[in-house]
């Protein structure tokens, strides 16, 4: 797919009209602007960065409370007798067996994986466009 697009766009920017002003410079600026590739690993990284931001919130202290009343009341020989309870809990979990800090880690793995596969997809279509461009300049003379 991409080795369609990309001579796709070369022979649309390469013909014999436009071969004369159309520099190897402006041919990879235009191959790198609609690679479908490149967006498809920008938005790996970006899911990347969002998963590992989430990961880190994690390490964040979280407190869930939780309150009960409960009103009884409760007439007993011609006295009323009122009766209030109330539980409040406050939990916050001090140590998770080191699941939290293996989740960063592991999504901050996954990012570089993704940076690291943005630029190995940048270096490949960038190859196969100059490999197009220097292929159509070759049978134009």
């Amino acid at each position: 797919m991409k080795r369609i697009v990309v001579y796709i766009l070369s022979v649309l920017l390469l013909s014999p009209t436009l071969s004369a002003q159309l520099t190897i410079d402006d041919y990879r600026s235009s191959v790198e602007a609609y690679s479908q590739a490149l967006g498809r690993a920008d938005a790996a990284v970006e899911g990347a960065d969002a998963q590992l931001r989430r990961q880190r919130k994690g390490r964040l202290p979280s407190v869930v409370m939780r309150s009960d009343i409960d009103l009884v009341f409760r007439d007993k020989d011609n006295e009323r007798q009122w009766s209030w309870n109330r539980r409040t809990e406050v939990n916050q979990t001090l140590y998770a067996g080191g699941g939290v800090r293996a989740d960063i880690k592991r999504s901050e793995l996954e990012y570089d994986i993704a940076e690291y596969s943005v630029e190995q997809t940048q270096r490949d279509v960038l190859y196969e466009a100059e490999q197009a461009y220097w292929e159509l300049s070759r049978a134009e003379v």
